[in-house]
């Protein structure tokens, strides 16, 4: 056990110790814009979807919400299939 704590100690030392460990103390910062993949905005509504679907199914339906979120994860397989 004391083996554990000390390893987490170490760990949560080197951690912290990172940042000073870099030159300055700061990363260096591009202005290069960086945009969304094909089908991201649509994976984020298809998300949302998934979570209003598994609130729909267990508040109105009275089903397992699980069952919704099953169904909210077909519906992003689908959309990942098409979008191959």
């Amino acid at each position: 056990m004391l083996k554990k704590l000390t390893r987490l100690g170490q760990l949560s030392h080197t951690c912290g110790d990172f940042a000073f460990r870099l030159a300055g103390g700061h990363l260096s910062s591009s202005q290069e814009r960086i945009g969304m993949r094909r089908g991201a905005k649509h994976i984020i509504g298809l998300f949302l979807l998934t979570i209003a679907t598994a609130v729909l199914f267990q508040g109105q339906l009275f089903l397992l919400a699980a069952i919704g979120l099953m169904t909210g994860l077909s519906y992003l397989q689908f959309f990942g299939y098409f979008l191959k």
